[in-house]
């Protein structure tokens, strides 16, 4: 089990609106949440059939290794978050994934609430993401396939 430490790694202490809606719950001007209201949505939150999914190669945050001139970023980060909000949450994906999963279940007080499942060899790619095994079996179940001959 992959753990992270209380606060993400990532820096963005002392952001000013870290819980504001798009990081957090404050102010959701979203339809849907209003008309559900958010206390409503928290308490059944843990009962839904959810599963994450964190690309294992998702760990690139290029402006960070840009500005420590670290090399070993090559894949382009998809536009990678590096906001104040954005860094509270984690410095990567893979990071911000894990620490998601991890508060929701120490939130909930439940370790079993929800699956958090790591695609090997996966990096920010949708495309790679949803036709791994991992995401096919947390969408369909366990899949045989026979041949016909």
């Amino acid at each position: 089990v992959y753990r992270f430490a209380a606060s993400p790694s990532g820096g963005g202490r002392g952001c000013k609106g870290y819980n504001e809606y798009g990081y957090g719950l404050d102010g959701v001007t979203v339809p849907y949440v209003q008309a559900r209201g958010v206390e409503t949505m928290l308490k059944l939150y843990p009962g839904r059939d959810v599963t994450y999914l964190s690309g294992s190669s998702d760990i690139c945050n290029k402006p960070l290794q840009t500005e420590r001139e670290c090399l070993s970023c090559k894949v382009d980060d998809g536009g990678l978050d590096t906001s104040c909000g954005g860094l509270s949450q984690g410095w990567c994906r893979m990071e911000r994934a894990h620490a998601f999963a991890q508060h929701v279940q120490a939130h909930y007080k439940n370790a079993s609430v929800h699956r958090l499942l790591a695609v090997p060899h996966v990096g920010h790619n949708g495309c790679a993401m949803v036709q791994s095994p991992e995401a096919r079996e947390a969408m369909f179940g366990h899949i045989t396939t026979s041949v016909v001959v």
